[in-house]
């Protein structure tokens, strides 16, 4: 009996033996290994949605950008009811003083060839070697009370439908001043003074690219802006998109007079090809807003003729992901008014 209790003792005391010091080394060890692979599948799952998110907005970024662009190039020369015979040469881009003389009108695109880099002082921080598209058309929002209630200094288009209305007068390109409404005197088909003719507000909408998006100080994200011209003034540049790297342009010009380009150039060779223009090839190139480690943007980026070969300079500069896009615009008013049936 004393035996066979020595032997049950002994049995219960194997029966209870826990793990080794080796075991439990190796159990750690494996649990360590798992655990790093979960780490690293969520730090790389993680890395792979900031990237996503990058390359999200940038796309973004891109196609409204060039949205942007080209609803406003497809209003350039829009003159209400009036149908110009010929253009005036487009003035230096930072002046929005306004004085045709009919039958002429204002050129939808472009501005002075000759114009030197203070002629640009409206357009805060341009990016050096990046395009600048400047557009004129009259507000579709109209007048139709006269006397209107205008802005001493803003310019105002009114075009007369009425044959009794003097030959010489088709229509008013006045600017207002301190005392609006006896000026604007045409008159609609019905032809008396209580059926005026509509009154628009002209503008003029200036892009171009910024070196920043926040300038005071620099935050050093490249931005598409626009200045636009208010009752006779320039306003400050309003940050329309950021991470709009670069901005090129191929202008079509009607050499003969059908509406339809003939030849795409990146700038017009004498001002007077300017409201000849009757399609606009827009090149964007969007970036990210934060730069991706480790990454080097070597490509090379076609921007039309005036950068068919873009290649992003050495440095820090190539650390952002980039997509470039590019779209044809026909600016409808001028180029439908040169169709024949």
């Amino acid at each position: 009996m004393l035996t066979d209790h020595f032997k049950s003792k002994s049995s219960n005391t194997v029966g209870m033996a826990g793990f080794s010091l080796v075991e439990l080394l190796i159990s750690i060890t494996i649990g360590l290994i798992l655990l790093l692979g979960l780490v690293t599948l969520l730090v790389n799952s993680s890395a792979s949605h900031t990237e996503m998110q990058k390359s999200s907005a940038q796309i973004e970024n891109g196609r409204y950008a060039t949205q942007l662009l080209s609803d406003d190039i497809q209003l350039a020369g829009y003159y209400g009811e009036y149908k110009p015979t010929a253009y005036d040469v487009p003035e230096k881009p930072c002046v929005a003083a306004v004085t045709p003389v009919a039958p002429n009108m204002p050129s939808p695109v472009g501005y002075d060839l000759t114009a030197v880099p203070a002629d640009f002082a409206c357009m805060t921080d341009l990016l050096a070697g990046t395009g600048v598209l400047v557009l004129r058309r009259v507000q579709t929002v109209t007048a139709t009370v006269i006397p209107i209630t205008t802005v001493t200094g803003a310019t105002y288009l009114q075009v007369s439908q009425c044959n009794s209305d003097a030959s010489t007068e088709p229509f008013k390109f006045l600017v207002a001043d301190a005392t609006p409404g006896g000026e604007f005197n045409l008159r609609t088909d019905a032809c008396d003074s209580a059926n005026p003719a509509a009154v628009r507000k002209f503008a003029v909408h200036i892009y171009y690219i910024s070196s920043c998006n926040v300038c005071a100080p620099s935050d050093g994200i490249p931005t598409l802006k626009m200045v636009e011209y208010v009752d006779g003034a320039a306003q400050p540049p309003v940050a329309l998109v950021e991470g709009i790297e670069d901005m090129q342009f191929d202008y079509g010009i009607d050499a003969d007079g059908d509406g339809s380009p003939d030849s795409y150039v990146a700038a017009p060779a004498v001002a007077t090809d300017w409201p000849n223009v009757m399609a606009v090839r827009v090149n964007l190139l969007a970036r990210n807003i934060t730069a991706t480690a480790g990454y080097n943007d070597s490509k090379t980026y076609a921007l039309g003729l005036a950068e068919p070969a873009y290649t992003v300079p050495a440095g820090v500069a190539r650390t952002y992901k980039r997509h470039a896009y590019t779209t044809l615009v026909r600016v409808e008013n001028p180029s439908a008014r040169r169709e024949t049936p």
